[in-house]
């Protein structure tokens, strides 16, 4: 049965370029390990890397994203149309908000505490925030669930690719032997940069 890609974070031919194996044989064990070291990212990261459509129904703010007068959203914002607490609007000149370099989170500030503590009570309730727009990465515009975003960070195509061609077992690698002959072996190890590239991206848990 043909494997489909599924919210893919590289492409076939990404893969087939990292393995230097083009064979048609091939392609259906290289999509399968896209899917799966796409979803091996996003475990690793505790997030994922695509678009979340709330223009409709709004996101709504976990309790410990908020921080002072800092909202911090574990992935970017595309648009930010509307924000209300506790069912009541905000109005627009109350928050700003910016995109983290890399573009991976999104911090909105505002004019005042996020929690406020209620007259007469020894605790701070949570307010209920709700985001209403679009965040993450803009898809594809031909077959966004088989194809990666245009907008995703370099690293996590790279690392995407890197991981679904060694988990293939068709990436190989020339060496020299001690007797001075060229041998060649199949690549089973990842690089030891893969995670660490990964980190700046990995969602914190407090």
């Amino acid at each position: 049965m043909p494997t489909d890609l599924k919210n893919p974070y590289c492409t076939l031919v990404d893969v087939q370029m990292e393995a230097a194996n083009d064979d048609t044989g091939d392609a259906e064990q290289f999509k399968a390990e896209i899917n799966a070291a796409s979803r091996w990212i996003d475990g690793y990261c505790r997030r994922d890397f695509l678009f979340h459509d709330n223009a409709s129904t709004p996101l709504v703010a976990d309790s410990d994203w908020c921080a002072g007068n800092v909202l911090f959203l574990p992935i970017p914002i595309i648009t930010l149309t509307k924000i209300t607490v506790d069912g009541i609007e905000l109005d627009t000149t109350d928050y700003l908000w910016k995109n983290s370099s890399p573009r991976s989170t999104a911090q909105i500030i505002k004019s005042g505490r996020w929690i406020i503590q209620r007259q007469g009570s020894k605790f701070a309730l949570p307010p209920k925030i709700e985001l209403t727009g679009t965040f993450g990465y803009t898809p594809a515009q031909a077959d966004p669930d088989k194809t990666p975003s245009p907008d995703l960070p370099q690293e996590i195509i790279t690392i995407c690719r890197v991981l679904a061609a060694i988990r293939s077992g068709k990436v190989k690698r020339e060496f020299t032997a001690p007797d001075g002959s060229r041998q060649v072996a199949t690549v089973k190890n990842l690089p030891p940069d893969i995670t660490a590239s990964l980190n700046r991206f990995r969602r914190q848990i407090i």
